[in-house]
C-alpha cells in the first residue's frame, strides 16, 4: 500500500518537477543549489518523499518567479483530495445541519433567531 503522505506529495512533485526541471532544463544538482538546499532533499521532494513546505514554496519564488501562494495551494488541493478519498464513506454519512431549526437535547425543534 503507498504511503498517504506519498500519495498527497505526488501531484505537486510532478508538477515541481515539471516547471523546475523539465521546462528549464537545468540538472539536478543545478535545481539544488539555485535553490539553496541539498541534493538529497530535492530528490525527496522530486519522489513525493515529502511536501513542498512554505519555505520551498518561498524559495523557488525568489528564484523562479512563481509565487509561493501557488505552491501552498497545489499542497492544500492535493492534500484535501487525498482526505476526501480517505474519509468518504464518513462524508456520506453526516447530515448537513439546518441552521433555521436546531434541535435540543431533549429532541425538541428550537427556531434559530
Amino acid at each position: 500500500m503507498q504511503d498517504v503522505h506519498s500519495t498527497r506529495a505526488s501531484v505537486p512533485a510532478c508538477i515541481f518537477k515539471e516547471r523546475l526541471l523539465d521546462e528549464t532544463g537545468l540538472t539536478q544538482a543545478q535545481l539544488a543549489r539555485a535553490l539553496g538546499i541539498s541534493r538529497p532533499r530535492l530528490n525527496m521532494l522530486l519522489n513525493a518523499r515529502c511536501n513542498i513546505s512554505d519555505e520551498i514554496a518561498l524559495r523557488i519564488e525568489r528564484v523562479f518567479g512563481i509565487s509561493a501562494e501557488f505552491w501552498v495551494h497545489l499542497r492544500a488541493e492535493s492534500s484535501l483530495a487525498q482526505e476526501r478519498k480517505r474519509i468518504g464513506c464518513a462524508l456520506a454519512e453526516l447530515k448537513p445541519i439546518d441552521l433555521g431549526t436546531i434541535v435540543n437535547e431533549d429532541h425538541r425543534v428550537l427556531h434559530a433567531a
